[in-house]
């Protein structure tokens, strides 16, 4: 499955984290 994310300032830290537990997908980021 393809995951596209992304966030502003504000939420980059939980950005980070999702990306973490989304780490068997396939997350392509978008800032």
């Amino acid at each position: 499955m393809k995951i596209a994310i992304g966030s502003d300032h504000a939420g980059f830290d939980y950005k980070e984290i999702l990306k973490d537990f989304l780490s068997d997908y396939d997350v392509k980021d978008f800032g």
